[in-house]
């Protein structure tokens, strides 16, 4: 039997990118970009097999070239080459949009099993990394790792799944949850939503990401706005939330899955944010982000004195490379969030990339989530699969 390469390829894209391996064994570097060196080989053997690019694949990949020979241009004024790995992922970014439009992702195969196989999978991992599990626990460890991996032995457990940290995993999460929600009001779908959505919210729970949980929170509290009109279907979902919900804060407080929620519900509470773990750091490396930006707008640091932890994709960019140069980087990595979804839909789908990627653009306020590569391509995935989803289902466009 003859196998289409058409339904190959968005199988082959949902495990490099979602179920990329990262074994520790090959050192920290190779085992961060390894997933993205095998993306590259199949976006460029894809290239190969068609030999055409369409006029949205070139705009991208032009633009792509554009900004990362400016910012080299940027980099080198300024004497510091530490920021060159960014720019070569701005151009890795064009290759993937051209890449999603020249397969058109999804579309050969059903959007709800590819969405369904995504989540059970990462699900299943974090189960596996939670309780340990004899020979599949250490199977799972050598394939992605265990740094700072704490499985239900540990006092703080928190676990990642096959992402490369807890607040990638989270973040990554939130946008699938988000996913479940908006698939639920087009498709109606009650059992098949209510299982998805559930492991989203308790894998939310095991990655203990604040970060995530307020991403979605916040995206989750515009779509039900957005959706305002149809009384039944919000009744169900916020039923299904609340629900969700109280089991979560049930399972942390009886069997300790994460104290960090717990810890910033009772410092909310006090009025005393400062008790907040983490949250003074990042108030720091916020206000000596925006001090390099004031220093030099126009052009940025070019190095970040060394590459220290901003905790925020637009003050990272902004101080890097500068307010120009910046703004042009951030516009194209949304501008390629359109042009996937605009190789799905034939009509403006604004609407279907500003719900799909708002979990991804309100978490890069606290972290780099817009420069980690596998988390903004698994928001690539996330956009192709809504916007599929969407054009089977004649929903109406949000303007």
């Amino acid at each position: 039997m003859k196998i289409r390469l058409s339904s190959v390829f968005p199988w082959l894209v949902v495990i490099v990118i979602f179920f990329r391996p990262h074994p520790p064994f090959l050192g920290n570097v190779m085992s961060t970009y390894f997933g993205d060196v095998l993306l590259f080989l199949l976006i460029a053997a894809s290239f190969i097999y068609r030999k055409t690019i369409s006029n949205l694949e070139a705009f991208a990949l032009l633009g792509a070239f554009l900004i990362a020979f400016s910012s080299f241009l940027v980099i080198t004024f300024s004497g510091s080459y530490n920021l060159l790995p960014e720019v070569v992922k701005i151009v890795f970014y064009g290759f993937s949009v051209a890449f999603v439009v020249n397969c058109r992702l999804f579309e050969s195969i059903s959007s709800e099993l590819a969405l369904s196989v995504i989540v059970l999978g990462l699900f299943l991992v974090a189960l596996v990394q939670y309780y340990n599990v004899p020979w599949f626990g250490e199977v799972v460890r050598l394939i992605w790792g265990e740094a700072k991996l704490r499985s239900a032995e540990s006092t703080d457990p928190r676990v990642y799944s096959s992402l490369f940290n807890a607040n990638w995993f989270g973040v990554v999460v939130a946008g699938l949850a988000l996913l479940i929600v908006d698939h639920f009001f087009i498709t109606k779908r009650i059992l098949l939503s209510s299982i998805l959505f559930s492991a989203c919210m308790l894998m939310i729970m095991l990655s203990g990401s604040r970060t995530a949980l307020i991403a979605f929170l916040v995206s989750f509290a515009f779509i039900v706005i957005v959706r305002m009109r149809s009384l039944g279907n919000l009744a169900l979902i916020l039923c299904m939330l609340v629900l969700v919900l109280v089991v979560g804060v049930y399972i942390n407080k009886s069997y300790e899955v994460s104290n960090r929620f717990l810890d910033a519900s009772e410092s909310l509470a006090q009025n005393d944010v400062s008790d907040i773990r983490s949250l003074g750091d990042r108030f720091s490396s916020w206000e000596k982000g925006l001090e390099i930006i004031e220093i030099n707008p126009m052009l940025g640091d070019g190095s970040l004195l060394d590459g220290f932890v901003v905790h925020n994709s637009y003050i990272y960019v902004f101080a890097g490379f500068g307010i120009p140069l910046g703004c042009a980087m951030l516009l194209l990595m949304f501008f390629i969030f359109f042009v996937a979804s605009k190789s799905y839909t034939s009509n403006a789908s604004k609407g279907v990339v500003f719900i799909s990627a708002l979990p991804l653009a309100i978490a890069s306020f606290a972290g780099e989530f817009l420069v980690s590569t596998q988390v903004f391509l698994s928001y690539l995935v996330i956009v192709c699969l809504s916007s599929n989803i969407s054009r089977d289902r004649h929903r109406p466009e949000l303007n």
